[in-house]
C-alpha cells in the first residue's frame, strides 16, 4: 500500500537538527556547484555536518528558489520578513516567510506557498499630443 502524501503549501525553518551538541559554525558550506541528470540541472552546495551520533557528513543541497528580505516589513506587523519564490516540479510559486517564536524550540520561520499572481499589463500610455478631434 502506498502512503498517499497531502501537500499543503507550506515551509517551516527551524535551527538545523543535531545542532545542540556542538558548537557554533559545525554546519559549513564546503562547496558549491552544479549537479546534472539527464534532463535537467541544479545548482547545488554541499553541507558538512554530523549526524547525531558525531561522525561527519556531507548533505547536499539542490536550489529551488530564492527569498530576500521585505522591505515592507515591521516588527509585530502582518507583511512577511523574507518573500521570493521557488519552483517545484517545474512549478513557479511565491514563498512568503514570517519569523515566529515558540519557548519550546526558540525562533524559526514559518511560510506560505501560493502560485503567483499574473501581473496584469498596464494599459497603454495615451500620447499626451494626441488630437481628439474628428478630421472631417
Amino acid at each position: 500500500m502506498t502512503k498517499e502524501i497531502e501537500y499543503q503549501n507550506q515551509a517551516s525553518f527551524f535551527k538545523p537538527r543535531y545542532a545542540e551538541n556542538y558548537s557554533e559554525g559545525s554546519f559549513k558550506v564546503v562547496a558549491e556547484g552544479k549537479v546534472s541528470g539527464t534532463d535537467r540541472e541544479a545548482q547545488s552546495i554541499l553541507v558538512k555536518t554530523k549526524t547525531k551520533e558525531g561522525k561527519d557528513i556531507f548533505r547536499l543541497y539542490a536550489e529551488v528558489g530564492a527569498v530576500w528580505p521585505n522591505d515592507s516589513w515591521t516588527d509585530g506587523g502582518s507583511n512577511p520578513k523574507y518573500s521570493g519564490s521557488v519552483t517545484i516540479n517545474d512549478h513557479e510559486q511565491r514563498l512568503a516567510l514570517w519569523e515566529n517564536h515558540k519557548d519550546t524550540i526558540g525562533k524559526y520561520l514559518k511560510g506560505k506557498v501560493t502560485d503567483k499572481q499574473e501581473q496584469s499589463p498596464a494599459p497603454a500610455a495615451v500620447p499626451a499630443d494626441l488630437d481628439d478631434e474628428v478630421p472631417f
